[in-house]
């Protein structure tokens, strides 16, 4: 089964509305995620079709707006391990706590599905991840 979240409510600030991914969300998600690497094209745009496909790919909204404003995917690696990945957040809500969010919002997905344990994987110099 595949878990389609409606609304997350992780974090006191509950910032984003998460749902499913949808076609008309790629343009505009990777626009902006390609401004967050200094001008470096960001690898979302190669992965968004088949991560969309297996149905586990999430966007961040800030309703009433509809707009995508964050990334997530999230999957099963095995019936105790899961792993998120792609979190991104728009360049215009860095430091409002929509990373924390979509962590936690990772967290009670794996612990929902069996979990004991969930990975990521982020690059050295994404200092800021590593504080989240």
């Amino acid at each position: 089964m595949i878990y389609m979240p409606t609304m997350m409510m992780m974090t006191s600030n509950n910032l984003l509305h998460l749902r499913p991914a949808r076609l008309a969300d790629r343009a505009p998600v990777i626009g902006w995620c390609n401004q967050l690497w200094n001008g470096e094209e960001d690898y979302i745009g190669e992965v968004w079709d088949a991560w969309q496909a297996e149905g586990n790919l999430f966007v961040g909204t800030q309703p009433p707006a509809d707009l995508p404003v964050g990334l997530l995917r999230m999957r099963m690696l095995s019936a105790d391990e899961a792993w998120f990945g792609g979190l991104r957040i728009h360049p215009d809500l860095h430091g409002r706590g929509g990373g924390r969010q979509l962590i936690n919002t990772a967290v009670e997905w794996a612990r929902e599905r069996g979990a004991t344990s969930l990975g990521y994987m982020t690059e050295t110099a994404n200092e800021r991840m590593h504080y989240l």
